[in-house]
Protein backbone atom coordinates (compact mmCIF):
# COMPACT_ATOMS: atom_id res chain seq x y z
CA UNK A 1 0.00 0.00 0.00
CA UNK A 2 2.95 2.34 0.65
CA UNK A 3 4.15 1.87 -2.92
CA UNK A 4 0.63 2.52 -4.29
CA UNK A 5 0.27 5.65 -2.20
CA UNK A 6 3.62 6.92 -3.44
CA UNK A 7 2.70 6.23 -7.07
CA UNK A 8 -0.91 7.53 -7.10
CA UNK A 9 -0.95 10.01 -4.26
CA UNK A 10 -4.34 11.14 -2.85
CA UNK A 11 -6.27 9.28 -5.56
CA UNK A 12 -5.01 5.93 -4.30
CA UNK A 13 -7.68 3.51 -3.13
CA UNK A 14 -7.81 2.62 0.53
CA UNK A 15 -6.43 -0.46 2.20
CA UNK A 16 -9.95 -1.72 2.93
CA UNK A 17 -10.95 -1.43 -0.73
CA UNK A 18 -7.93 -3.48 -1.79
CA UNK A 19 -8.69 -6.06 0.85
CA UNK A 20 -12.25 -6.29 -0.46
CA UNK A 21 -10.94 -6.91 -3.99
CA UNK A 22 -8.62 -9.61 -2.66
CA UNK A 23 -11.54 -11.41 -1.03
CA UNK A 24 -13.55 -11.22 -4.27
CA UNK A 25 -10.71 -12.64 -6.36
CA UNK A 26 -10.17 -15.48 -3.90
CA UNK A 27 -13.88 -16.37 -4.08
CA UNK A 28 -13.75 -16.64 -7.89
CA UNK A 29 -15.05 -13.19 -8.85
CA UNK A 30 -12.99 -11.72 -11.67
CA UNK A 31 -14.41 -8.18 -11.72
CA UNK A 32 -14.07 -5.43 -9.14
CA UNK A 33 -17.39 -3.90 -10.19
CA UNK A 34 -20.29 -4.34 -7.83
CA UNK A 35 -22.95 -6.79 -8.91
CA UNK A 36 -26.23 -5.20 -10.04
CA UNK A 37 -28.77 -4.80 -7.21
CA UNK A 38 -32.51 -4.94 -7.23
CA UNK A 39 -32.59 -1.21 -6.59
CA UNK A 40 -35.03 0.77 -4.53
CA UNK A 41 -38.29 -1.06 -3.88
CA UNK A 42 -41.23 0.07 -5.92
CA UNK A 43 -43.18 2.86 -4.29
CA UNK A 44 -46.05 1.63 -2.16
CA UNK A 45 -48.03 4.67 -3.34
CA UNK A 46 -48.57 3.24 -6.79
CA UNK A 47 -52.14 3.23 -8.03
CA UNK A 48 -52.97 -0.38 -7.21
CA UNK A 49 -51.86 0.02 -3.57
CA UNK A 50 -53.83 3.23 -3.18
CA UNK A 51 -56.87 1.57 -4.72
CA UNK A 52 -56.56 -1.36 -2.35
CA UNK A 53 -56.39 0.93 0.68
CA UNK A 54 -59.39 2.87 -0.62
CA UNK A 55 -61.33 -0.39 -0.89
CA UNK A 56 -60.39 -1.42 2.64
CA UNK A 57 -61.35 1.81 4.38
CA UNK A 58 -64.44 2.16 2.21
CA UNK A 59 -65.99 -1.05 3.52
CA UNK A 60 -65.29 -0.75 7.25
CA UNK A 61 -63.18 0.87 9.96
CA UNK A 62 -59.66 -0.51 10.38
CA UNK A 63 -56.63 0.44 12.41
CA UNK A 64 -53.54 1.66 10.60
CA UNK A 65 -51.85 -1.58 11.63
CA UNK A 66 -54.69 -3.61 10.08
CA UNK A 67 -54.26 -1.81 6.76
CA UNK A 68 -50.47 -2.22 6.80
CA UNK A 69 -50.84 -5.95 7.44
CA UNK A 70 -53.50 -6.45 4.75
CA UNK A 71 -51.65 -4.50 2.07
CA UNK A 72 -48.14 -5.56 3.11
CA UNK A 73 -46.59 -2.13 3.62
CA UNK A 74 -45.15 -0.21 6.56
CA UNK A 75 -47.13 1.82 9.08
CA UNK A 76 -45.39 5.02 8.03
CA UNK A 77 -46.32 4.38 4.40
CA UNK A 78 -49.97 3.88 5.35
CA UNK A 79 -49.93 7.19 7.22
CA UNK A 80 -48.34 8.89 4.19
CA UNK A 81 -50.92 7.50 1.76
CA UNK A 82 -53.85 8.35 4.01
CA UNK A 83 -52.64 11.91 4.38
CA UNK A 84 -51.64 12.50 0.75
CA UNK A 85 -54.33 10.63 -1.16
CA UNK A 86 -57.29 10.62 1.21
CA UNK A 87 -56.67 13.85 3.13
CA UNK A 88 -57.02 12.14 6.51
CA UNK A 89 -55.91 14.86 8.90
CA UNK A 90 -56.06 12.88 12.11
CA UNK A 91 -56.76 9.29 13.09
CA UNK A 92 -58.47 9.19 16.52
CA UNK A 93 -57.51 6.12 18.54
CA UNK A 94 -55.44 5.04 15.48
CA UNK A 95 -58.60 4.23 13.54
CA UNK A 96 -59.22 5.27 9.99
CA UNK A 97 -62.51 7.09 9.33
CA UNK A 98 -64.71 5.66 6.63
CA UNK A 99 -64.60 7.45 3.29
CA UNK A 100 -67.93 9.24 3.27
CA UNK A 101 -70.04 9.46 0.14
CA UNK A 102 -71.69 12.73 -0.83
CA UNK A 103 -75.03 11.35 0.33
CA UNK A 104 -73.61 10.40 3.74
CA UNK A 105 -72.12 13.88 4.08
CA UNK A 106 -75.52 15.41 3.32
CA UNK A 107 -77.12 13.18 5.97
CA UNK A 108 -74.54 14.30 8.53
CA UNK A 109 -75.27 17.95 7.82
CA UNK A 110 -79.04 17.40 7.84
CA UNK A 111 -78.92 15.55 11.19
CA UNK A 112 -76.61 18.18 12.72
CA UNK A 113 -78.93 21.03 11.68
CA UNK A 114 -81.98 19.23 13.07
CA UNK A 115 -80.25 18.57 16.38
CA UNK A 116 -79.08 22.18 16.65
CA UNK A 117 -82.65 23.33 16.15
CA UNK A 118 -83.63 21.16 19.12
CA UNK A 119 -80.56 22.05 21.19
CA UNK A 120 -79.22 25.47 20.10
CA UNK A 121 -77.28 25.74 23.35
CA UNK A 122 -76.63 23.70 26.47
CA UNK A 123 -79.50 23.73 28.95
CA UNK A 124 -79.25 21.49 32.00
CA UNK A 125 -83.01 21.02 32.33
CA UNK A 126 -83.45 20.22 28.66
CA UNK A 127 -80.65 17.66 28.60
CA UNK A 128 -81.99 15.94 31.71
CA UNK A 129 -84.35 14.01 29.40
CA UNK A 130 -81.61 12.90 27.00
CA UNK A 131 -80.47 9.30 27.36
CA UNK A 132 -77.39 7.96 25.58
CA UNK A 133 -76.76 4.35 24.65
CA UNK A 134 -74.46 3.65 27.62
CA UNK A 135 -76.95 4.72 30.28
CA UNK A 136 -78.06 1.13 30.87
CA UNK A 137 -75.62 -1.67 31.69
CA UNK A 138 -76.97 -5.07 30.72
CA UNK A 139 -74.72 -8.16 30.94
CA UNK A 140 -74.90 -10.40 27.89
CA UNK A 141 -74.16 -14.11 28.06
CA UNK A 142 -71.31 -15.44 25.95
CA UNK A 143 -72.57 -16.42 22.51
CA UNK A 144 -75.83 -14.55 22.95
CA UNK A 145 -76.93 -12.51 19.95
CA UNK A 146 -78.42 -9.09 20.53
CA UNK A 147 -81.64 -9.03 18.53
CA UNK A 148 -84.31 -6.37 18.31
CA UNK A 149 -86.48 -8.42 20.62
CA UNK A 150 -83.70 -8.73 23.20
CA UNK A 151 -82.97 -5.00 22.99
CA UNK A 152 -86.65 -4.20 23.53
CA UNK A 153 -87.43 -6.84 26.20
CA UNK A 154 -84.24 -6.45 28.24
CA UNK A 155 -82.47 -3.14 27.61
CA UNK A 156 -85.38 -0.79 26.93
CA UNK A 157 -87.60 -2.48 29.51
CA UNK A 158 -84.92 -1.99 32.15
CA UNK A 159 -84.61 1.65 31.11
CA UNK A 160 -88.39 2.05 31.34
CA UNK A 161 -88.46 0.61 34.88
CA UNK A 162 -85.65 2.94 35.91
CA UNK A 163 -87.56 6.03 34.78
CA UNK A 164 -90.84 4.77 36.19
CA UNK A 165 -89.20 4.60 39.59
CA UNK A 166 -87.40 7.91 39.17
CA UNK A 167 -90.34 9.80 37.63
CA UNK A 168 -93.62 8.15 38.71
CA UNK A 169 -95.78 10.76 37.00
CA UNK A 170 -94.33 10.58 33.47
CA UNK A 171 -92.09 7.53 33.61
CA UNK A 172 -90.52 6.65 30.27
CA UNK A 173 -92.58 9.11 28.23
CA UNK A 174 -91.00 12.12 26.53
CA UNK A 175 -87.47 10.75 26.92
CA UNK A 176 -85.08 11.67 24.12
CA UNK A 177 -83.01 8.62 23.25
CA UNK A 178 -79.64 8.66 21.54
CA UNK A 179 -78.61 5.36 20.00
CA UNK A 180 -76.89 4.51 16.74
CA UNK A 181 -78.32 2.99 13.57
CA UNK A 182 -77.42 -0.60 14.39
CA UNK A 183 -79.95 -3.06 12.92
CA UNK A 184 -80.93 -4.06 16.46
CA UNK A 185 -82.02 -0.49 17.21
CA UNK A 186 -84.02 0.04 14.03
CA UNK A 187 -86.12 -3.14 13.91
CA UNK A 188 -89.89 -2.82 13.66
CA UNK A 189 -90.42 -4.20 17.16
CA UNK A 190 -88.11 -1.57 18.70
CA UNK A 191 -89.52 1.29 16.63
CA UNK A 192 -93.09 0.35 17.55
CA UNK A 193 -92.23 0.07 21.24
CA UNK A 194 -90.57 3.48 21.38
CA UNK A 195 -93.44 5.08 19.48
CA UNK A 196 -95.97 3.57 21.87
CA UNK A 197 -93.98 4.85 24.85
CA UNK A 198 -93.74 8.33 23.25
CA UNK A 199 -89.95 8.24 23.26
CA UNK A 200 -88.21 10.54 20.78
CA UNK A 201 -85.22 8.99 19.01
CA UNK A 202 -82.69 11.67 18.15
CA UNK A 203 -81.15 11.43 14.67
CA UNK A 204 -77.70 9.91 14.52
CA UNK A 205 -76.12 9.85 11.05
CA UNK A 206 -74.24 6.66 10.12
CA UNK A 207 -70.46 6.43 10.38
CA UNK A 208 -70.30 9.44 12.67
CA UNK A 209 -68.27 8.64 15.81
CA UNK A 210 -67.21 12.29 15.88
CA UNK A 211 -70.85 13.23 16.55
CA UNK A 212 -71.62 10.51 19.10
CA UNK A 213 -71.09 11.32 22.78
CA UNK A 214 -70.08 7.76 23.62
CA UNK A 215 -67.38 7.66 20.95
CA UNK A 216 -65.73 11.02 21.54
CA UNK A 217 -66.30 11.29 25.29
CA UNK A 218 -66.94 8.16 27.34
CA UNK A 219 -65.28 5.33 25.44
CA UNK A 220 -61.85 7.06 25.25
CA UNK A 221 -61.99 7.69 29.00
CA UNK A 222 -62.93 4.08 29.68
CA UNK A 223 -60.24 2.81 27.31
CA UNK A 224 -57.61 4.90 29.06
CA UNK A 225 -58.78 3.66 32.47
CA UNK A 226 -58.63 -0.01 31.45
CA UNK A 227 -55.31 0.22 29.60
CA UNK A 228 -52.75 -2.25 30.95
CA UNK A 229 -55.22 -4.01 33.26
CA UNK A 230 -56.14 -7.68 33.05
CA UNK A 231 -59.20 -9.44 34.41
CA UNK A 232 -59.84 -13.13 34.89
CA UNK A 233 -63.55 -13.08 34.01
CA UNK A 234 -66.26 -11.09 32.28
CA UNK A 235 -67.90 -10.55 35.65
CA UNK A 236 -64.77 -8.95 37.08
CA UNK A 237 -64.41 -6.70 34.04
CA UNK A 238 -68.08 -5.75 34.20
CA UNK A 239 -67.81 -4.85 37.89
CA UNK A 240 -64.80 -2.59 37.24
CA UNK A 241 -66.56 -0.85 34.35
CA UNK A 242 -69.64 -0.28 36.53
CA UNK A 243 -67.56 1.20 39.32
CA UNK A 244 -65.78 3.48 36.89
CA UNK A 245 -68.99 4.73 35.27
CA UNK A 246 -70.54 5.74 38.58
CA UNK A 247 -67.41 7.73 39.48
CA UNK A 248 -67.59 9.92 36.37
CA UNK A 249 -68.79 13.30 37.72
CA UNK A 250 -72.01 14.84 36.40
CA UNK A 251 -70.03 17.88 35.33
CA UNK A 252 -68.11 15.70 32.86
CA UNK A 253 -71.36 14.67 31.16
CA UNK A 254 -72.44 18.31 31.02
CA UNK A 255 -69.15 19.19 29.34
CA UNK A 256 -69.69 16.32 26.88
CA UNK A 257 -73.04 17.74 25.80
CA UNK A 258 -71.52 21.20 25.39
CA UNK A 259 -68.81 19.69 23.21
CA UNK A 260 -71.49 17.77 21.32
CA UNK A 261 -73.24 21.02 20.37
CA UNK A 262 -69.90 22.46 19.23
CA UNK A 263 -69.20 19.33 17.19
CA UNK A 264 -72.58 19.59 15.48
CA UNK A 265 -71.61 23.07 14.34
CA UNK A 266 -68.27 21.75 13.09
CA UNK A 267 -70.09 19.04 11.18
CA UNK A 268 -72.09 21.69 9.34
CA UNK A 269 -69.18 24.06 8.70
CA UNK A 270 -67.09 21.18 7.31
CA UNK A 271 -69.95 20.29 4.92
CA UNK A 272 -70.33 16.84 6.41
CA UNK A 273 -66.67 15.89 6.28
CA UNK A 274 -64.93 14.36 9.29
CA UNK A 275 -63.52 17.29 11.20
CA UNK A 276 -61.15 15.58 13.66
CA UNK A 277 -57.81 17.36 13.51
CA UNK A 278 -59.06 20.36 11.54
CA UNK A 279 -57.42 23.64 12.50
Amino acid sequence: MTELSTAYGPSCVSYYTVRGWKNKFESGVESIKNAPKSGRPKSASRKEIVSKIKEIIGDARFTVRDIARKVGISLSTVHFILKKHFKVRKIPARRVPRLLTDEQKRKRVKAAKKLLQMFPKYDKKQFANVVTGVAIEVPVKTGKSITGKYYKDVVLTKLKKYYKKRRPATGFKHIRLVHDNAPTHTTAIVTAFLKKEKVTVLPQPPYSPDLAQCDFFLFPKLKSFLAGRKYTSRQALGAVIHQYLITVPKSAYSDAFRKWIHRLKLGISSHGEYFEGMK
